[in-house]
């Protein structure tokens, strides 16, 4: 019988077998056979089986070459003789004990020949296999058993010739449903790695079977046979079978067992394995090489236990055969310079002295150069890479880099499963920073998993990093005077809080200055270093200071600067001078109104300022306003500010109107605790902290917020401008552009710019408030210049006048169109009205509702049929009495046709769409909006957080008759600098392209736009439509509010 243990065939019988098989798996193995005390290859295994139960049947084998065994013409005598079958077949007296005999008919795909792409041997296969499905279509009293291998292999040869496919395709199935149909023959499909079609072979008395690796109890078998035929003595048998079985398959496992006893007669786990002893003279040079690094005192711990680890490996290995299900793959996390890469080198070396891994190999891998634009590439990068570093220990270095690309889930996985199937193999480790190895970690659990072990590289201490500058000048053949140390040491404490300090980095650049200092300069001495080589904690850079010096001066009503300046000049040269340590870094509050130079002088002035005097590291400022504190309605605020300081580190960090954060938000009270503990980090102590807002905003937040008040208490006032001053920044700024100024012009300035503030309140924008007339006026200039004069006098291109200013100042503010006379002619007809002033809620919905129009846009991609399509709508709202209508661009998005109304209603033209601004403006007839209001167009830059508007809109499933609604919205983020703002409101998708109607203005300041969550809108501000109505002819430039992205703090240039 066959054997107990064996894979496929046990306890199965030919009479109640299914009449077709299906072989994939491990089909190209040897199977061991108790009853016969050997191995048998697949074809040999089916044959005893078969001829133990009916000894008359006839197994016939076709090869994956084409051929027949036993011969065609057997089975052609067989289909057209009426005599008696040939004696039943006998069963070999000897079987094989190891590899099946080379001329075995299972020479699957390793022994396909060159010839099964030829022509000529695929046509004999298809004969062969039609010959076959004749055999089973003949009544006969003898059964049939046909094996055949090589189908996938003729599939895929005949997938380019179509006719050809289609005739095995058929020839296939035929002989599937030939063997069904007669009773007591088997047919058995040999497909290793199952590539056959299941529409191929799917059969209603049909078995599919994955042969799988022989089990460890089989090998065992197999084992004590050989012991026991060839005298061999075999120590743990149990233990080398488990070994072998999770090594390969029989064949291969029982190969291992015959090459080695050609030269011993006893084998054990050792002797299979080839286990060497550890070196123990390269382990304790090893560690003594590892103890020498500076600091590292856990890292160090944690390698001094892997000698105890590598003896267990072994213990284990030789009782069980197998390692234990434990993945030595780690990582390493820490700053830069912390010796993550140095010690990956070190400990190669250490795992291969122990033989834990078979070489001492280090392959660096950097994710960012696996990359690839193209779909499974950075996998196969990736995973070419890893096999180049198997056996040895592979360095993922800076692997954060593994996420934050399109291919990072590819790379990811690609790496998980090469650390899963090399775990005991092969050292894999992922070092970089903290921060980014645990946000990366995060990104897939399987990583957690496979990297179960996290080391810690500490930053250095200053003793740390003085030890390491001392080894640096050992090496280069010099040392250190006593009197060194201690200015040393102080340099190093200042220095290591360095932005971008870099640990054993930092410290090489400091030995470096040291050698140039001391190989600069006469020393009696020449290989010692002394304190005159030490460079000073300070360092200053006049050449920035005077730079800063000559910006403020361009500044007006900066005198309080000026003595602030001075005061930190005086305190860092005292610290240079005693050679101490920088001081902290303290917060500053910029109070003051709107365009009086806050954020201009913090970037321009104090920050190169504070770095040259060497108060700073670097003279940049970021810039930043409360809206970037502020996250997109989740709990990452905290995370926010820490990778806003990180970015501004060792520079200036502004932080614009964040007193007017809202304080009874969950998520602003976590922001503004995680900037009081950014703020009070040893590791920001070299960065510059401006709050900038109103004082009474500031004030209010310090107040709320106690602990910023000690990190926060320096404050300078900048005041509000005078008339005058905002006329000597216009000057200056006219003079640096070769215009200048009519006396008209000034006089009017200097008379409404005192009522400009009072109309305007907190919102007036000093300088921006100059600096936008002067550049709405010098558009008015060029506009009035270039049209045609009815005098004969040249023109003046170059004076602005008071024409000019009134025009801008007119589209600056509605409300002071009462001061400024009557407005120049424009046709009512094509330019939208004015705005209207304050008006109250009921007024803004009455007048909403007779400017806006329903927009019904049939989309090209909805068309089944020239009768049959889809509608979408959207809201659009009327600007001018002759028929222009704005909508946002989305809702036009194919459209083949647009209607106003319903389907039926007068069509629409459209006259510009915008994508990059979401705008569009439409034409209808005259009469089709004849009795509809334009909406007057107002302003939207200085409209405030949490200012209530009004919204109007249709919903999506608007049916023709049905009014639109109203709503109520907020300001829920309006950065002057970008093209949109963003509303808290639940706006239905139909609104999109309604206007949103300020009240305070009386006139619209944006048309929705798009969505943002679940109730947040983005909104396309006015300004953006206005533009759009000028470029198509429909306006003047004296109608423009102002360029969106002019730097609103700038005083004068």
């Amino acid at each position: 019988m066959v054997s107990q243990v064996h894979r496929f065939l046990h306890g199965r019988t030919l009479s109640t077998a299914e009449p077709v098989w299906y072989l994939t798996g491990n089909t190209n193995d040897i199977f061991f056979h108790d009853a016969y005390l050997g191995c048998l290859s697949l074809t040999g295994t089916i044959r005893h089986w078969t001829l133990e139960q009916d000894p008359e049947a006839l197994v016939v084998v076709l090869t994956a070459e084409g051929e027949l065994v036993p011969e065609a013409n057997t089975l052609t005598d067989l289909l057209h003789s009426r005599r008696k079958p040939r004696a039943p077949q006998k069963i070999p007296a000897k079987v094989s004990e190891g590899v099946p005999d080379s001329q075995s008919p299972d020479r699957t795909a390793e022994s396909t020949v060159e010839d099964l792409h030829s022509r000529t041997g695929s046509r004999r296969y298809a004969d062969r296999l039609a010959l076959l499905s004749s055999v089973f279509t003949r009544p006969r009293n003898r059964s049939i058993i046909a094996i055949v291998f090589g189908l996938p292999e003729q599939f895929e040869r005949a997938a380019s010739e179509k006719e050809e496919s289609f005739e095995l395709r058929d020839t296939v199935r035929a002989l599937v449903q030939h063997a069904q149909d007669n009773i007591g023959s088997l047919l058995f499909l040999v497909d290793p790695r199952a590539e056959l079609s299941a529409r191929l072979l799917q059969s209603r008395s049909s078995i599919t079977i994955d042969i799988p690796t022989p089990a460890p109890e089989e090998i065992e078998a197999a084992l004590a046979r050989i012991s026991l035929r060839h005298d061999i003595t075999m120590r743990r048998t149990n233990s080398i079978a488990n070994y072998l079985a999770a090594n390969g398959n029989l064949q291969s496992a029982l190969s291992r067992i015959a090459w080695h006893i050609r030269s011993t007669r006893s084998i054990g786990m050792d002797t299979l394995l080839h286990l060497p002893e550890p070196d123990e003279v390269s382990v304790t040079s090893i560690f003594q090489e590892l103890d020498s690094l500076v600091g590292l005192k856990d890292v160090k711990d944690h390698f001094h236990k892997l000698p105890d680890i590598a003896r267990q490996r072994r213990t284990e290995l030789r009782k069980r055969g197998k390692l234990p299900e434990t993945t030595m793959h780690m990582v390493f996390k820490g700053s830069a310079g912390t010796g993550k890469t140095s010690v990956a080198r070190i400990v190669a070396r250490l795992f291969h002295a122990l033989r834990i891994l078979p070489t001492d190999a280090v392959t660096e891998i950097l994710p960012i150069e696996l990359v690839s634009k193209h779909a499974n590439e950075t996998a196969e990068r990736m995973q070419n890479s890893l096999m180049k570093g198997r056996g040895g220990v592979i360095l993922i270095d800076e692997a954060h880099q593994l996420m934050g690309n399109p291919q990072s889930e590819e790379s990811i996985k690609a790496l998980v499963t090469f650390a899963e199937n090399h775990r005991n193999d092969t050292v894999i480790i992922l070092a970089g920073y903290t921060e980014l190895i645990d946000e990366l970690m995060q990104v897939d659990e399987g990583l957690t998993r496979r990297f179960p072990t996290s080391l810690i590289f500490h930053d250095y201490n200053s003793e740390e990093l003085c030890q390491v500058v001392y080894d640096m000048a050992r090496a280069g053949g010099f040392t250190m005077s006593e009197d060194a140390r201690a200015p040393l040491m102080r340099l190093l404490e200042d220095r290591s809080l360095d932005a971008g300090f870099g640990n054993a980095g930092g410290a090489r650049n400091i030995w470096q200055q040291i050698r140039s200092a001391h190989a600069s300069r006469h020393s009696t001495a020449p290989n010692v270093i002394e304190i005159a080589d030490i460079p000073a904690s300070i360092t200053i850079d006049d050449t920035r200071v005077a730079q800063a010096e000559k910006a403020l001066a361009r500044y007006i009503g900066s005198n309080g600067l000026h003595e602030f300046l001075e005061t930190q000049r005086i305190l860092l040269a005292n610290y240079r001078n005693s050679n101490q340590p920088r001081p902290w870094v303290d917060g500053m509050c910029f109070v003051g109104p709107p365009g009086t130079g806050k954020t201009s002088i913090a970037r321009d002035v104090i920050a190169p300022y504070l770095y040259g005097i060497g108060l700073l590291d670097r003279p940049a400022a970021k810039l930043v306003t409360v809206d970037d504190l502020q996250t997109d309605y989740d709990s990452r605020a905290a995370e926010r500010v820490r990778e806003l300081f990180h970015a501004a580190r060792g520079g200036v960090l502004v932080i614009e109107k964040v007193g007017s954060l809202p304080a009874d938000n969950i998520y602003n009270a976590e922001a503004i605790r995680a900037l009081t503990i950014e703020a009070a980090n040893p590791e920001n102590r070299r960065t510059l902290i401006i709050l900038e807002g109103r004082e009474d905003e500031i004030d209010g937040l310090i107040s709320r917020h106690p602990g910023l008040e000690s990190r926060f208490n320096e404050k300078i006032v900048f005041e509000s401008m005078s008339a005058k001053s905002l006329l000597k920044i216009i000057r200056i700024r006219a003079q640096a552009e070769g215009c200048r100024l009519s006396e008209d012009f000034e006089q009017r300035l200097l008379t409404v710019a005192p009522i400009a503030k009072e109309v305007a309140g907190r919102n007036f924008g000093n300088a921006r408030w100059a600096m936008d007339m002067y550049k709405q006026a010098k558009e008015n200039m060029i506009v009035r210049t270039s049209s045609p004069s009815e005098s004969a006098s040249p023109v003046d291109n170059t004076c602005l006048i008071e024409q000019d200013l009134v025009a801008a100042l007119r589209n600056e503010d509605p409300r002071l169109s009462g001061l400024l006379g009557p407005a120049p002619y424009a046709s009512p007809e094509t330019v939208s009205p004015a705005p209207l002033g304050a008006m109250t809620y009921p007024e803004c919905i009455d007048r909403l509702q007779n400017a806006i129009l329903p927009i019904v846009v049939a989309r090209e991609d909805d068309y089944h049929d020239i009768d049959t399509y889809s509608l979408h709508v959207g809201t659009g709202f009327l600007v001018a009495a002759s028929g222009l209508v704005a909508t946002a661009a989305h809702v036009l998005l194919n459209a083949v046709r647009v209607t106003i109304d319903s389907e039926e209603g007068a069509e629409a033209k459209v006259l510009a769409v915008d994508e990059e601004t979401d705008t569009a403006l439409l034409h209808l007839p005259a009469e089709a909006v004849s009795g509809y209001k334009p909406l007057p167009l107002g302003q939207s830059r200085n409209v405030r957080t949490l200012s209530e508007l009004l919204a109007v809109g249709y919903q999506s499933d608007w049916k023709p008759g049905e009014k639109p609604y109203t709503l109520q919205v907020q300001v829920s983020r309006n950065m002057w600098q970008k093209p949109s703002f963003e509303v808290d409101g639940n706006l239905d998708h139909g609104a999109s392209g309604g206007p949103l109607i300020d009240p305070s203005q009386g006139a619209v300041i944006g048309l929705v736009s798009r969505g943002v969550g679940s109730t947040i809108k983005v909104i396309a501000r006015i300004e953006q439509l206005r533009r759009l109505l000028e470029e198509q002819g429909h306006g003047n430039k004296q109608h423009e509010h102002g360029v969106v992205g002019t730097d609103p703090e700038r005083g004068v240039q």
